[in-house]
């Protein structure tokens, strides 16, 4: 298209004065001027507006829920500790509740949780006696697990800077147990802990007695001693525990 350079109407293109006014043709056509499409302006961003989260309710146990987890662990908790905590449970002063057992019986829970996990069992078995061996003075770290199931015996090394996990197992029905070393203690803490189905056990602790007694609990197979569990407590008894299970094992 050719426009007037005068009026700016079309003419047409062997027009040589512009229709409209008269105005004689340009020797060079003016070209029709480019439409500009100007940009759209920007569409600013959404602003979020975020406001302080809402705090977070901590949810505590209730004197009925503490006095639960006592009564299930009942074994496990030492009687001088459940002593007390009948006559905290009667003065009724939940705050002072909530403090003895989170330093004084919540421990031993968190203990024997620990000293009862393990994920090599096979179907149908079940730990009848367990002990955890931890390093550490200030903060103890659990290295080892000695466990009796009704299957077998298991001394799991757990894994450490130094050395990777492992596990050694004898069955008990084809193995003996022998005690070694015996000796008696006064006033020691107990090592090893018979478990029940519900995973709570007995010898968590201070003994009640004026002495105990120790020795080690050795396994032989063959006539080859296998592993040992080392300075136990009550080993008579833990031996006996193997000898019941043998029992119960169909070879």
């Amino acid at each position: 298209m050719v426009y007037c350079s005068n009026c700016g109407n079309i003419i047409s293109s062997d027009a040589r004065f512009c229709q409209h006014c008269g105005s004689k043709r340009d020797a060079t056509p003016t070209a029709a001027s480019p439409l500009i499409v100007e940009p759209a302006p920007p569409v600013p961003e959404a602003i979020v507006i975020q406001g302080p989260a809402p705090p977070v309710r901590e949810v505590e146990a209730s004197a009925a829920d503490m006095s639960e987890a006592v009564r299930l662990a009942k074994d496990v908790i030492p009687d001088h500790l459940e002593k007390e905590w009948g006559k905290l449970l009667k003065s009724g002063d939940e705050a002072i509740m909530r403090s003895f057992f989170q330093d004084k019986i919540a421990p031993l829970l968190v203990q024997h949780e620990q000293m009862t996990e393990n994920t090599d069992f096979n179907p149908g078995e079940e730990a009848q006696w367990v002990n955890t061996v931890n390093t550490g003075v200030f903060k103890k770290v659990p290295v080892e697990k000695w466990i009796i199931t009704n299957q077998r015996a298991i001394m799991l090394k757990l894994k450490t800077e130094d050395r990777p996990r492992s596990q050694a197992s004898v069955g008990l029905a084809v193995c003996d147990v022998l005690i070694m070393n015996q000796y008696r203690k006064s006033n020691s803490n107990h090592v090893g802990s018979f478990v029940s189905r519900k995973g709570v056990g007995v010898g968590v602790g201070q003994s009640r007695s004026t002495s105990t007694s120790y020795g080690d609990l050795v396994f032989v197979c063959g006539g080859k001693e296998e592993f040992r569990f080392p300075g136990i407590s009550d080993p008579a008894g833990v031996k006996r525990l193997v000898e019941t299970m043998k029992k119960q094992i169909k070879v």
